[in-house]
């Protein structure tokens, strides 16, 4: 990007504190973000000198997007078409020679995963079910504002850079800053599209919380870009242009350390302390199991307390757990994951009013039935409010919940299911899911009594212990 090396340092220590919650904690995008930034690279030099070797790299960044993240891609491919069509509309056919082959060559690459998701989506009787867990929402309306929250910076930027271009354009040559700032508007524009498509499709599946987790670096890097650009051709900047290119850069900065305290950082306060330390005391448990089980086992879990004794047993041991809000994002049934949620309560034995309440409706539904159908039905009446103001009787619907989208006799059915079938039959759906071990946290789940099942007390610590039950389950 042609940034001095002292800027560079700053700009990709920034990147670094931007994206660290996605290196720390277990998520894909600690994978994504590398092929985030070789894709951007190479697209940058096919801008500058579209070669044989940088179309290479550009085709292998893009086919690699198809198998990462399937929102990088969808912005892949957005940003390629656009780029494409800049090269038609300025008839640089060297350009779009690059882009179409570049396209051609990713789009065979990445071929598989599209059909593979296709066929997939024909075959498994449980795909929408579990697309739906994930998030999806028919709508036209967003369940958040963060299309406006960070669109706007892209905004800013497009804006701002169109400025320096044309008023530098009638003082001095541009040709050398017009690949970085055309890089710039392009990529920022294929993002916007991207994180605001749900408007045109009508499918709304977490589009502009995962959009903004690449928005967020490519910000940094844009900003860090466009410092060292007006840099350079300082000289040939009107002092009103100065002026300006000072406030717009205040603004990127403070936007930037905006998003970084806001959404990334927040292990650095101290009320965090607490979970960091008690993450640690996981590893001793976690490790008797490693030891005393060559095989993969299912172990019994409390899915409660934010679900992290839970969670970070499948990453950090070989072994599986019984249930867990994370797992409910998988390839399954809505009834398994219900049914898992169920056994994995048999000794809380929650209440109509318990399974009525988020936190608990967290650990058996998927995210769309949790907050985003009711969101985007509530965010659909605000606007009808606001286009009929002058028509107090206009009908735009109730405010509606989680809860009262599902209905009593939703929440009464799951009790009974519990109560009637669950509860009595524990050991048949004890070995149904093949559990071995119980986990038990001494402090929060005072409430488990293993020994009910015929379980015995195999290791224990001050904080947890682990019960192994027979292998019939009683």
């Amino acid at each position: 990007m042609g940034v001095f090396s002292w800027l560079a340092v700053f700009g990709v220590l920034f990147a670094y504190i931007e994206s660290i919650e996605h290196v720390w904690r277990p998520a894909n995008l600690q994978t994504v973000y590398p092929f985030v930034f070789v894709f951007y690279a190479a697209l940058l030099r096919v801008f500058r000198n579209p070669n044989r070797a940088n179309v290479i790299v550009l085709a292998l960044a893009t086919g690699v997007s198809f198998y990462i993240f399937a929102y990088w891609w969808q912005i892949v491919v957005t940003t390629l078409g656009l780029a494409f069509l800049l090269a038609l509309w300025k008839k640089d056919r060297a350009l779009g020679k690059a882009i179409l082959i570049a396209s051609c060559i990713g789009g065979l690459l990445g071929l598989g995963n599209p059909l593979y998701m296709l066929w997939l989506s024909h075959t498994s009787p449980y795909f929408w079910e579990s697309i739906n867990r994930l998030g999806l929402v028919y709508t036209h309306f967003s369940t958040s504002f963060e299309l406006y929250y960070v669109g706007r910076w892209i905004v800013l930027i497009c804006l701002f850079l169109a400025l320096v271009f044309f008023k530098k354009k009638k003082e001095h040559d541009v040709e050398n800053e017009r690949p970085l700032m055309t890089f710039a508007v392009l990529t920022g524009i294929a993002l916007l599209i991207m994180d605001g498509s749900y408007i045109v499709t009508g499918h709304w599946l977490e589009t502009e919380y995962h959009v903004r987790e690449i928005i967020l670096p490519w910000l940094v890097f844009i900003t860090t870009a466009i410092i060292a650009m007006l840099w350079r051709i300082r000289a040939s900047l009107s002092p009103s242009m100065k002026i300006a290119s000072v406030i717009i850069i205040g603004f990127l900065v403070i936007g930037n350390v905006r998003f970084a305290t806001h959404y990334e950082v927040d292990f650095f306060h101290s009320r965090y302390q607490y979970h960091w330390l008690t993450i640690q005391t996981y590893a001793a448990p976690y490790k008797w199991l490693d030891e005393h089980e060559k095989s993969p086992v299912v172990v019994w879990v409390s899915p409660h307390h934010a679900g992290h004794l839970s969670s970070y047993l499948p990453i950090f041991t070989k072994h599986f757990i019984l249930s867990n809000p994370w797992g409910n994002l998988e390839l399954v049934s809505n009834d398994e994951v219900r049914e898992r949620y169920l056994v994995s309560e048999y000794f809380d034995d929650p209440s109509i009013d318990q399974l009525k309440t988020v936190d608990e409706m967290g650990l058996y539904l998927g995210n769309s039935k949790l907050s985003y159908d009711s969101v985007a039905i509530n965010h659909k009446r605000v606007l009808c409010r606001a286009v009929f103001f002058w028509d107090a009787h206009h009908d735009c619907g109730e405010h509606v919940t989680p809860q009262s989208l599902l209905g009593d006799d939703f929440f009464t059915t799951l009790r009974n299911r519990f109560t009637d079938d669950i509860k009595p039959n524990i050991h048949e759906y004890v070995n149904k899911y093949h559990v071995k071990y119980i986990l038990k946290d001494k402090v929060l789940n005072p409430e488990y009594q293993p020994q009910k099942l015929g379980a015995r007390l195999v290791w224990q610590d001050d904080l947890y212990q682990i019960w192994e039950l027979g292998t019939t389950g009683s």
